[in-house]
């Protein structure tokens, strides 16, 4: 009985961030968003702040599998600045990573 209950409220704290998510992208802010979700702001921004970290995550990935497939292609030169390659990797993956992960940057 209390897994259940668990795994409810996980399916209840996504569907809120999922909201949040959406709310944002349509131009609320947090204390407009906790007044439409009647919640506190406090969960409000606990949320944007799980969003922020998960996409940073999510594009952190993208770029390791960026740099691998970058490395198996032979056109990664044996002798390079890691500024160079981060710079590389960083614009690579801001052409792929959705504006959300910008836009809840600006959010704090």
């Amino acid at each position: 009985m209390e897994s259940l209950s668990s795994d409810m409220e996980k399916m209840r704290i996504k569907w809120r961030q999922d909201k949040v998510l959406e709310l944002c992208s349509k131009g609320h802010n947090q204390s407009e968003i906790a007044r439409i979700l009647q919640v506190g702001i406090a969960t409000i921004s606990r949320d944007v702040h799980y969003i922020q970290q998960d996409l940073y995550n999510k594009r952190k990935e993208f770029g390791e599998q960026i740099f691998a497939e970058y490395q198996k292609s032979g056109l990664y030169p044996k002798r390079c600045c890691l500024t160079c390659i981060v710079k590389s990797i960083n614009d690579i993956c801001s052409k792929h990573i959705s504006n959300n992960f910008f836009f809840f940057m600006k959010l704090k």
